[in-house]
């Protein structure tokens, strides 16, 4: 596309593939972290629950375990929340420029535009 040559194409290659690994290492170690921390707050909210929840006096005993059927719906339910909001918001948010674009392709091919005799309509824009 910029016409340089082959000896700089081999370079940027080489150093984009650098870049694309360093960014697969680096988010696999943020979403790594990610999940420990979410650990770590969850066991602590269990502790803070276990001091300070009595039933009739008495401390409840809470349990967590990952055999509990409730348990795993639970936390599979709470992880696709943020996904789903995030595609309810992306989607509303990808609409308009959506359009615009149709627009732009459906006029663009057209020999009068492409000649200068005519402009594109931009009532759609």
């Amino acid at each position: 596309m910029s016409k340089l040559p082959n000896e700089v194409r081999n370079v940027t290659d080489q150093l984009d593939a650098v870049g694309n690994t360093m960014k697969a290492v680096t988010k696999g170690y943020a979403i790594a972290s990610a999940g420990l921390a979410a650990l770590v707050l969850f066991g602590s909210y269990v502790q803070e629950l276990k001091a300070h929840v009595t039933r009739n006096g008495e401390p409840f005993v809470f349990e967590f375990s990952l055999t509990d059927p409730k348990v795993i719906i639970g936390l599979f339910l709470g992880g696709l929340l943020p996904f789903i909001f995030t595609r309810s918001a992306w989607t509303q948010w990808a609409k308009p420029p959506a359009r615009s674009s149709r627009s732009a392709t459906s006029t663009a091919g057209t020999p009068r535009i492409m000649t200068g005799q005519d402009t594109p309509s931009t009532e759609h824009a």
